[in-house]
């Protein structure tokens, strides 16, 4: 049974979109949520809920598809969240550091980061399978991106900010319910 709960929890957690798109169907809107978790050389706290010292940040997102036709389509993906650390038991020296990092401290003494994340990516979507009778439709994707960090409070966190440009890739695969609505992975 604990097997069974822990798959379908995983299975709902990765989909990413709940909108089919055909030729009917055109465009397709995803509205996203969660928590963002810092896993780094300033923090080591993957899955800290099960800590004393976690902490967890929320970030939102939003996404807009295009069916271009039956093999291929093109999205922009847009989020904004925040992204941080704490660091129990160790000291920083905030005026000798020479690395790209520069470290607050919260009320307790304790090293903090925490940074705003923005990103932007516009992609295009291979689709293998065309028949619109399959459930499944398997897919590869690619495009270009941007992420930018922002500072949240230069007197009292991390004091990082800046942007690149990124190149996104990936797979994924669509689960048609019925003609309007799949579930996407």
């Amino acid at each position: 049974m604990k097997k069974i709960v822990t798959l379908a929890c995983a299975a709902v957690a990765g989909i990413s979109a709940v909108t089919a798109q055909t030729e009917s169907n055109q465009w397709a809107i995803g509205v996203y949520g969660g928590l963002t978790e810092y896993e780094g050389e300033l923090a080591s706290n993957m899955m800290g809920i099960l800590k004393d010292n976690y902490s967890f940040y929320g970030h939102g997102a939003i996404s807009v598809n295009r069916f271009l036709n039956k093999r291929w389509d093109v999205a922009f993906f847009g989020s904004y969240g925040l992204l941080g650390a704490k660091k129990e038991g160790v000291e920083f020296d905030n005026e000798n550091n020479k690395g790209s990092l520069v470290l607050g401290t919260n009320s307790s003494n304790n090293p903090e980061m925490k940074l705003t994340e923005i990103y932007g990516d516009l992609t295009a979507a291979f689709k293998f399978v065309t028949k619109d009778s399959c459930r499944f439709s398997p897919y590869i994707f690619a495009g270009a991106g941007y992420r930018y960090l922002m500072e949240k409070d230069a007197e009292k966190y991390i004091g990082v900010e800046g942007g690149d440009p990124v190149i996104v890739a990936g797979v994924g695969c669509d689960f048609k319910i019925n003609e309007r609505w799949a579930l996407a992975y």
